[in-house]
């Protein structure tokens, strides 16, 4: 506002003195003075506006002030300074506006550039990938501001060590055709935590043919990565599926087999330990049928009711068929059972495979435990009170090497498994997982290397608090475990 005050002040002076003085031809220089003080105004419309009064004072001082000299040469000097003032005018009035769009411009790309949820890049086509341009999304994308990026990081040390040489081959194949480059790899985030990226960009050739930069974009996909590894999963599932049903249609009749001869055996058996072995023969064939009827049914899902059912009586059935693994021969099975109600609403016989994936699973990593002591197999169970209600807990535990964090993000997954080709599909605790949501309980494990591997399964509980049941005696035995 003052400085247009000024203009407009001097710009009045000029024409007083040119009233009193006529100036002819000069009276241009001063209002051209005017226009270049104008030109600092921040709008370029005021400057052409300064302009016009100029020049319309120029003429006005020519049609009041008294006459100097020839007419027609009065009328040039005037005419030349009208257009001396209006060049000067217009000049700085595009000069302003090209300098106000180039900011706009700018601030419209600084804005673009910080609202997009990905990182937008520009970098060097070298070994390093060195970062000249990171874009302010990167910080959401790999935890790094765009600062860090560009004076202490590489592009390539972002990259997984194993993807590293696949991305330069593709880049470097891009480059050498002028052609873009869409290439999806793992990288590292500040956190240490490993994602997906998809990286989409161009190289930009410098002066001498050769490309100098390369410019792109990248994003994080790991979300998109998991929903199709979940849908290739459930398609693999379904293969499974279909593969187990003809496997359990084809085990069927040797399972019917078994079960008639150690129903005839146990009749014409004196020795009431082989009576009790062939009938729990009979007890796991039966179950092992009905698990085979509902792997026949998969492609067909049939519908099984719950019951209520005792949570302790299933562990003692795990453990007493667990006991006579090989592996459990010169192990510690502990059995820690609540004397309170474990009454559960599930299917008993999912249940029972659950906890024989999670002893079985034990029994394999105390075979490879190494140090002083025994190697032990814990069960124990107890009843909380949570937001959700009344829960019964049921925990699996054991001594063996445990395992690590990255390990328990994924042990829950479908096909992944620690054990040599050949010797785990990867299913037992995907399965285990699922069977736990199935009936409304949730399963986590926890683990640190070396200090064992502990699993939790929480059940909403079926009975309510104050019922009474005769209590499971708790006791330590090496190889097996009774209850009174």
């Amino acid at each position: 506002m003052r400085l247009a005050i000024a203009a407009a002040v001097i710009a009045m002076g000029i024409f007083v003195l040119d009233l009193a003085l006529p100036l002819g031809v000069a009276a241009g220089v001063p209002y051209v003075a005017v226009v270049l003080v104008a030109a600092r105004l921040s709008e370029p419309r005021h400057i052409l506006m300064v302009s016009v009064a100029c020049c319309a004072l120029v003429l006005l001082g020519f049609l009041l002030s008294p006459s100097g000299g020839v007419f027609w040469v009065v009328v040039y000097n005037r005419a030349l300074a009208v257009f001396a003032v209006a060049v000067t005018g217009w000049v700085l009035f595009a000069r302003v506006r090209a300098g106000h769009q180039l900011a706009e411009s700018r601030r419209a790309r600084a804005t673009l550039l910080t609202n997009l949820p990905g990182a937008a890049y520009q970098r060097r086509h070298d070994d390093d990938g060195t970062i000249l341009l990171a874009s302010p999304g990167c910080r959401d994308v790999t935890g790094y501001t765009a600062l860090e990026l560009c004076t202490s990081h590489s592009w390539y040390t972002l990259i997984h060590r194993d993807d590293r040489d696949r991305v330069r081959r593709i880049i470097d194949a891009a480059v050498e055709h002028s052609r873009p480059y869409e290439v999806s790899y793992r990288a590292h985030r500040k956190d240490g935590a490993l994602i997906w990226l998809w990286d989409h960009g161009v190289p930009v050739r410098g002066p001498n043919g050769r490309a100098a930069v390369l410019e792109g974009y990248a994003t994080d996909v790991t979300r998109k990565r998991r929903i199709d590894d979940d849908l290739a999963q459930s398609a693999k599932m379904e293969a499974v599926g279909v593969l187990a049903a003809g496997i359990a249609h084809e085990i069927g009749n040797p399972l019917a087999a078994i079960s008639v001869i150690a129903e005839m055996e146990g009749r014409h058996a004196s020795k009431p330990v082989t009576k009790r072995r062939l009938g729990q023969i009979a007890t796991n064939i039966e179950r092992i049928s009905r698990i085979m009827q509902r792997l026949m049914d998969f492609a067909h899902p049939a519908t099984y009711e719950s019951e209520a059912i005792s949570v302790n009586e299933l562990v003692i059935e795990v453990v007493e068929l667990v006991r006579y693994d090989k592996r459990a021969k010169k192990t510690v099975l502990d059995l820690d059972l609540t004397d309170d109600v474990t009454l559960v609403s599930a299917i008993g016989d999912e249940l029972v495979q659950l906890f024989t994936n999670l002893a079985l699973n034990a029994l394999d990593a105390l075979g490879e435990r190494e140090g002083a002591g025994s190697p032990t197999l814990r069960f124990a169970t107890e009843v909380l009170e949570t937001d959700l209600g009344r829960t019964v807990r049921v925990v699996v535990e054991d001594n063996g090497p445990g395992f690590s964090y990255d390990l328990r993000e994924r042990i829950f997954d479908p096909f992944f498994t620690t054990k040599e080709v050949g010797k785990g599909t990867g299913l037992g605790l995907a399965t285990s997982a699922r069977t736990a949501r199935d009936h409304g309980g949730t399963l986590r494990a926890t683990s640190e290397p070396g200090c064992g591997a502990r699993f939790e399964l929480d059940l909403p509980a079926a009975a309510p608090a104050g019922t009474i049941i005769r209590p499971v005696a708790r006791r330590r035995h090496a190889g097996k475990t009774s209850r009174t």
